[in-house]
């Protein structure tokens, strides 16, 4: 007995066929009902990210869409970790005008970011119905930036005519860069006020720098008031410069 012979009014309706009738219009109205969504989430990576570095805390992620697309895409979520430094993976999504399918390449920039850290990035492809795998690693390092000020800097075995400083790198963070040599300065507030410099070498090159340093200067006019500045140098020029008298 089909559906069709159960609608005719030739065919007699028993109880057990009005029961039968009754639970296929019931099915019908459910399935009518349900919210069916036939967008399903990319299959494919974006089929291209590219990098470019702007400066010591920005770079421009530019992305192609997938080649191929089910649905109408979205956005970018974009994925980013550094090292040696801010290793806390960070998510953004990044919205665009996209037509359907999209065909234009999207550019976002990435900024905040720490300086001279190599940061690795991911991108998946979002739609109303979730996103795609992670695209292929890219990988891009931010350019050098002028360090902050050396720390703890204390004076000691000061004679009639010499002197040491003691002194720290910058904290991790705040180096920016390998630290190749630092600069001291120092000049009487007495007499013989003459401005010298002297370049301290750092025994290894390494990021970020933890060891310390002491320099002594002899030969100085006795008893005299020295100020000493002290700067660390690196990739991107001499830093910020630290005080002691």
């Amino acid at each position: 007995m089909h559906f069709v012979d159960l609608l005719n009014e030739k065919v007699p309706i028993t109880r057990k066929k009005m029961k039968l009738l009754q639970h296929l219009v019931a099915i019908i109205v459910l399935l009518t009902l349900l919210p069916f969504n036939y967008s399903l989430a990319p299959e494919d990576d974006p089929a291209k990210v590219t990098l470019l570095i702007i400066d010591s805390q920005s770079i421009q992620v530019t992305i192609c869409p997938p080649s191929q697309q089910i649905g109408l895409i979205t956005s970018y979520n974009v994925s980013y970790t550094g090292d040696p430094l801010d290793s806390t993976t960070h998510f953004q999504e990044f919205k665009d005008t996209f037509l359907s399918p999209a065909v234009s390449c999207s550019v976002f920039i990435l900024t905040g970011l720490q300086e001279y850290n190599n940061y690795t990035i991911n991108v998946r492809t979002v739609n109303s119905a979730g996103s795609s795998n992670l695209s292929t690693a890219q990988t891009a390092q931010t350019n050098e930036a002028v360090s902050t000020t050396p720390l703890n800097l204390v004076s000691d075995n000061i004679t009639f005519a010499s002197f040491c400083v003691t002194f720290e790198p910058p904290t991790n963070i705040d180096q920016n860069g390998p630290i190749t040599s630092y600069t001291m300065t120092f000049q009487g507030e007495l007499f013989n006020t003459t401005e010298y410099n002297i370049t301290v070498s750092v025994n290894t090159v390494v990021y970020p720098l933890t060891e310390s340093s002491s320099v002594c200067i002899s030969d100085l006019e006795e008893y005299n008031n020295y100020t000493v500045l002290i700067r660390a140098n690196n990739g991107a020029g001499e830093g910020d410069a630290a005080t002691i008298t």
